[in-house]
């Protein structure tokens, strides 16, 4: 073992990225506008397909109603209620994810490559004919208001969301923070008005995995079935940080402290 002692007095040499090569892609436009990216790699005869539309949580006026329509969304659609759609899924051994990003809403199906022409009109269903209703939207704002209060209980949580206020400035999407109030009383009509909104966007779709013609053919097919997808709704607000400076959160019940710190960066449009 080296006793070498490092002098953290001097800064380390700064050293080029190593050669990164990633798995080559296969990018076609298709003609209801649609952008579908095929990676084919892989050993295991399993695919990932990823649809992002076009929308995110900080393209929302409210950017929790976003997160609660992703969540459900899965559990009711025109044909089907959610304990239908998950029975189809387990039957077929998938696995179907959705989450919200800054500025894309995605819907993420993991299966058998065998599997997947069962599974596919499932996500069209979801893509195009979700249902809203009281029982399912209470479940899932249930839930998401007993996170939002366990983090609103955590040091570091609330150091962050401090910190992040300064950069960004108080009055930018990404500043705005929750209640569990907020949660509970978002009503269905709020979160389709957000759905139908999204019908139509911009939308990327990702194929993944080790899989033949025959896989992308039928998904190729399921895509160029979906309506045309032109829709921008991407609005990328500029942050107004605050002077550098200092800011304190007071917890008195809290038996931690944290420190969150950030430092100014190269914004998105720099080359």
């Amino acid at each position: 073992m080296s006793t070498e002692t490092l002098d953290r007095s001097v800064a380390p040499a700064v050293r080029p990225p190593a050669d990164i090569k990633l798995a080559p892609e296969h990018v076609e436009t298709l003609a209801n506008g649609i952008a579908f990216h095929v990676v084919n790699i892989g050993t295991q005869p399993i695919s990932r397909l990823v649809v992002a539309r076009d929308g995110g949580a900080l393209d929302a006026e409210h950017p929790w109603q976003k997160r609660l329509m992703s969540e459900a969304m899965r559990e009711n659609t025109a044909s089907m209620d959610g304990e239908q759609i998950a029975d189809i899924v387990d039957y077929n051994g998938a696995r179907l994810t959705g989450n919200v990003h800054e500025h894309f809403t995605k819907l993420e199906l993991l299966s058998l490559n065998h599997r997947l022409p069962a599974l596919l009109p499932v996500v069209r269903d979801i893509i195009l004919e979700a249902r809203f209703n009281e029982r399912s939207l209470a479940v899932v704002a249930g839930k998401a208001a007993a996170n939002r209060a366990i983090q609103l209980s955590k040091v570091s949580y609330m150091a962050s969301n401090a910190a992040r206020r300064m950069v960004t400035g108080p009055g930018h999407p990404s500043a705005i923070v929750a209640m569990p109030d907020d949660f509970t009383s978002t009503t269905p009509d709020d979160v389709t008005a957000l759905y139908d909104e999204m019908l139509g966007a911009r939308m990327h779709v990702f194929l993944g995995g080790a899989f033949d013609s025959a896989t992308v053919d039928a998904v190729r097919g399921f895509l160029e079935e979906l309506p045309y997808a032109d829709r921008g709704l991407m609005h990328v607000e500029p942050y107004t940080p605050l002077a550098p400076g200092r800011t304190h959160v007071d917890m008195p019940q809290a038996r931690q402290a944290a420190v969150s710190m950030m430092m100014p960066a190269i914004g998105r449009d720099n080359p």
